[in-house]
């Protein structure tokens, strides 16, 4: 079976492509505003990334059907560059609202991003309980992994834009590295790919983590019962009507109760401390 994969389109020369990604003149405006010049448009496409019938249980319909129209359609998105060529802007789509997002590769090809604080993100489908929490924004902040995200509570694009510079400053000075001119489309397309690399990386380790949670309960489960029968002989007189392998069973109920948020919890807390994925440099993505 052929793995899915995210495909990135060159459609600036495509009449009307410009007009298509201007779903809020006045955050385009404003990044003109601050001297960013627009450098070309992009469709991106990732049919069958995403399990949408698996998720139609959990997500509000309205909003499953905006992810999977741009997974399997497509979405274009409007690349822009700042007047100094070391930031990438974009005003995207986003539930509850648009959001500007601004980032910059390294030439180690350590990733900065900056964006503007979502109002939401995904609801739940209606009468439907979500144990734990989904992430406001899809990419994570893993500065062990190169990659560098922070969400910034304001509506005044001068402010991310200070603060994204600040950001790209001090890290560039940490590392000891540059920043080649973020003016074209090609460089765009090689960050957006390790952006994917990583949130992939993430979520395959989750399920990882969980699988491994499951796996456990029934090595737990399984040994108890055909192993642990010569000890649970011994504890029946102290148990009283509690027979071994019912207590064995009992256990077996509280952990299986714990194992929903355990395998939540787990992957949240331990995904970020693993060694991720190779970092290259911009020569080797170009």
């Amino acid at each position: 079976m052929k793995k899915p994969e995210i495909t990135y389109t060159d459609v600036t020369s495509l009449e009307g492509s410009a007009e298509c990604t201007n779903f809020d003149p006045a955050l385009r405006q404003a990044l003109l505003d601050l001297g960013f010049q627009s450098i070309g448009v992009l469709e991106c496409k990732s049919p069958d990334m995403i399990n949408f019938a698996a998720m139609k249980r959990f997500v509000n319909p309205d909003d499953l059907a905006m992810m999977a129209d741009a997974a399997e359609n497509g979405e274009l998105e409007e690349i822009l560059t700042s007047h100094d060529r070391t930031i990438f802007a974009a005003v995207n789509r986003f539930f509850g609202g648009p959001v500007v997002v601004m980032r910059t590769i390294f030439q180690n090809g350590v990733v900065v991003e900056t964006v503007t604080r979502p109002q939401r993100g995904a609801l739940p489908a209606a009468g439907k309980k979500v144990i734990g929490s989904m992430p406001l924004w899809a990419r994570q902040d893993r500065p062990r992994w190169g990659y560098h995200v922070e969400l910034v509570d304001t509506d005044q694009l001068s402010e991310l834009w200070q603060r994204h510079r600040q950001r790209i400053n001090e890290l560039s000075k940490a590392l000891q590295t540059s920043i080649p001119p973020q003016d074209n489309l090609a460089l765009y397309i090689a960050l957006s790919q390790r952006s994917h690399e990583i949130t992939t990386y993430a979520g395959q380790w989750r399920v990882r983590i969980a699988n491994g949670l499951i796996a456990a309960f029934f090595v737990f489960l399984f040994a108890g019962l055909f192993l642990g029968r010569g000890l649970m002989d011994s504890m029946r007189e102290q148990a009283g009507f509690v027979g071994g392998v019912s207590t064995i069973l009992l256990g077996s109920i509280i952990l299986a109760a714990l194992m929903i948020p355990l395998s939540i919890a787990l992957p949240k807390l331990l995904v970020p401390h693993l060694p991720g994925p190779p970092i290259k440099p911009v020569v080797e993505t170009r």
